[in-house]
């Protein structure tokens, strides 16, 4: 039956077009938005292939769903969606609505179960959108699909062993990897971007008992085909466990850029996953804008005071919270060199969190004026659930910091395009 489905798209040959817009797709957390998007848009630019992977109960299903539920926000009834649950693990029916607003997946969903199921379940959906629609389309996971060689080998092995006979054929090039790099990822790829869509694939990390002394101890499904083509690579890690009463209510995950088709690879940010919440955005950019928890551990600082700025003075600066803010603030009040050499002579590193300090201890007029007054990460949590202004706001700050780390770092040169040795 799948050889069918396969025949039937297989004298078409994917056409690359010219799209008229350029269409983004949003993840629900704004530190992966800024870190996928990597300068170049707000999320994922669609015709994209994205890969999350991470052991079991890392968040992997959660951020798909999130991924969705963004889009559908976005785009309202232009976007078209499909949970493939191949792995039969999706257990968020209950509750999807209230996570998301959305049935993400709907039980009598189909599930495919090879790779030559999907590869027509995937163009299906593809060709089924309007030009002026956009989609995703989640793989849970490849991990759980075979393909139909391997399968028809099965059944002859098992009906051999049926009559006593030892089945002697093997299984070279028949493998679902083949297939992958041959047919599924060369014509899928150029459809995506046509369709103005995203395939995600999610992944769990299985031992590879093959590695040797100096080979990746860890691995997934699909082969060096799904590392090839697909645009950004995700890993996930559980870094603390939120518990209460004994009980495991959420997560801080730590989400990887393993693989980035921006100049911004390798970035780490840590999220906030509550499980009758989803991912939580207000949370995990407090934490970052206020540097309250420790990267290597996912833990609270043990303060976790935050200063919430006053917009409404003239001299409010988002950029407070980075030390090149904070020198700005000290120079434009005239301050600097007092606060540096000060600092200097008592044997203080001049950081930022030097530079606060003494600002609030020696100028607390100036430093609330900039800063406001103190509130607890708690509060300042409740207050943002509530005012969706300030949700903007921290969003905001969020990814100003974030930039201005990224312009940190920048080498600032420029090619030499007026040389007339080239």
């Amino acid at each position: 039956m799948t050889k069918k489905m396969t025949e039937q798209f297989e004298q078409e040959r994917p056409t690359q077009t010219t799209r008229k817009t350029e269409y983004s797709f949003r993840t629900g957390c704004t530190l992966l938005d800024v870190m996928i998007g990597g300068g170049v848009a707000e999320g994922s630019p669609a015709g994209r292939i994205i890969h999350y992977m991470g052991e079991s109960a890392s968040g992997k299903t959660f951020f798909a769903c999130e991924c969705i539920a963004a889009a559908h926000r976005q785009y309202k009834d232009k976007f078209h969606w499909f949970y493939d649950d191949a792995e039969r693990g999706y257990s968020f029916e209950g509750n999807s609505r209230k996570l998301w607003g959305i049935d993400v997946r709907k039980p009598d969903d189909i599930r495919s179960t090879t790779v030559e199921e999907l590869f027509y379940n995937v163009r299906k959906f593809l060709k089924g959108l309007k030009d002026d629609e956009l989609g995703i389309y989640v793989v849970d996971s490849l991990d759980a699909l075979g393909n139909d060689d391997l399968n028809e080998v099965a059944e002859e092995r098992m009906k051999a062993g049926d009559k006593g006979q030892k089945y002697e054929k093997g299984s070279y090039g028949m493998s679902a990897q083949k297939f992958l790099s041959q047919e599924f990822f060369r014509k899928i790829a150029a459809e995506l971007e046509e369709k103005n869509s995203l395939l995600i694939f999610l992944s769990q990390y299985r031992d590879n008992v093959n590695a040797g002394p100096y080979g990746e101890k860890r691995r997934v499904s699909g082969g060096s085909a799904l590392k090839f083509y697909c645009d950004t690579e995700i890993a996930l890690k559980t870094k603390e466990k939120f518990m209460k009463n004994g009980l495991h209510y959420g997560s801080c995950v730590e989400v990887e850029l393993k693989k980035s088709k921006t100049d911004r690879p390798d970035r780490k940010a840590l999220i906030n996953i509550l499980f009758d919440y989803g991912i939580d955005d207000i949370s995990t950019n407090i934490d970052f804008i206020y540097d309250l928890k420790s990267e290597a551990t996912g833990k609270l600082n043990t303060d976790t005071t935050c200063q919430l700025g006053d917009t409404s003075d003239p001299r409010y600066d988002t950029e407070g919270n980075t030390l090149e803010g904070l020198k700005n603030i000290l120079l434009n009040e005239g301050l600097y060199e007092q606060a540096s050499g000060e600092l200097k002579e008592a044997g203080e590193k001049r950081n930022k969190t030097t530079y606060a300090d003494w600002l609030q201890t020696n100028h607390p007029d100036i430093f609330k004026a900039y800063f406001g007054e103190p509130i607890s990460r708690d509060e300042l949590i409740a207050r943002a659930d509530k005012d969706k202004e300030l949700r903007k706001r921290l969003k905001e700050q969020a990814i100003a910091k974030w930039e201005a780390r990224e312009k940190e770092i920048q080498s600032g040169r420029t090619k030499y395009l007026d040389d007339d040795e080239y």
